[in-house]
């Protein structure tokens, strides 16, 4: 082992008339193949970054004999070096790094890096920018085919309920005979059921709403009875006129057969809201 732990580098070339460079040379002679190898990459990359001074670590140099490898890395390069701060801050000053001999190359290359770099950039940049776009116009286009599909959905269950109700109707129509000699009960919900604008402009519209009242005499044929849904309570004597009326008509027992029925809360509704 040399006496010195570390050898001397000037200006990217090691000091080989140095003592202690010889000292180390004649120890290790069985090696210097090896050392060789990495002794000419470090005079390589340094030259090419004109380094001035540089202090090899022979420990480190000799670890990595043993490894007898053929090629290193920047960064095991860089862990032979004692003054290792010192030198990294030479090859990051582009004042200096670009004057070795390889420096119009690395400045090339410096360069081709940077515009690669932001060539790269800029259509990462406007890629991003259509991404964005396309993300916008996929997702309003989701939007208005979910709006798509759920409006023929509700078109095909209207038609349904619509085709259910006719079907309805022509049965009720067809057992209309059998129907109307048995007993029933008639159930009549006088309801404006119009748009909402119409029923605002409207006048007294609960009172035209009960302007068929007049229902409630269906119980003129004894298998009716009849139920009548107001939209407002009617008076007791009100009641009472419509309870003498039937009477007169010979109806049995009209307050068995008639009744009213006005919904719970109608007090707490907004004044335009229909019956229904």
């Amino acid at each position: 082992m040399a006496t010195n732990p570390f050898l001397i580098m000037k200006k990217g070339s090691f000091v080989q008339e140095a003592p202690e460079f010889q000292t180390f040379k004649r120890q290790n002679i069985t090696k210097w193949g090896v050392i060789s190898n990495l002794f000419n990459q470090l005079e390589k990359t340094f030259c090419q970054y004109l380094i001035n001074l540089a202090y090899i670590d022979v420990h480190q140099v000799l670890y990595f004999t043993e490894r007898d490898q053929d090629r290193y890395t920047l960064e095991e390069l860089l862990s032979c070096v004692t003054n290792r701060i010192q030198v990294e801050a030479a090859m990051k000053d582009p004042r200096v790094s670009f004057k070795g001999q390889n420096g119009p190359v690395l400045a090339a290359i410096k360069i081709q890096t940077a515009w690669r770099r932001y060539k790269a950039y800029s259509a990462f940049s406007h890629l991003k920018f259509l991404m964005e776009k396309a993300t916008i116009i996929q997702r309003k286009y989701r939007l208005y085919m979910l709006k798509r599909q759920t409006k023929d959905k509700v078109n095909q269950f209207n038609d349904q309920s619509r085709q259910v109700w006719r079907e309805m109707q022509e049965e009720f129509k067809r057992c209309w005979p059998d129907i109307k000699q048995n007993r029933r009960v008639e159930i009549h919900c006088n309801s404006f059921s119009i748009a909402e604008g119409k029923r605002l402009s409207m006048e007294k519209l609960k009172q035209k709403e009960n302007a068929q009242i007049m229902r409630i005499f269906s119980v003129k044929d004894p298998n009716v009875d009849v139920i009548y849904v107001c939209p407002f309570s009617l008076t007791s004597e009100v009641y009472k006129y419509y309870m003498k009326i039937l009477e007169l008509v010979e109806i049995e027992e009209p307050a068995r057969r008639f009744h009213l029925v006005v919904p719970e809360n109608y007090p707490k509704f907004r004044k335009h809201l229909s019956l229904a």
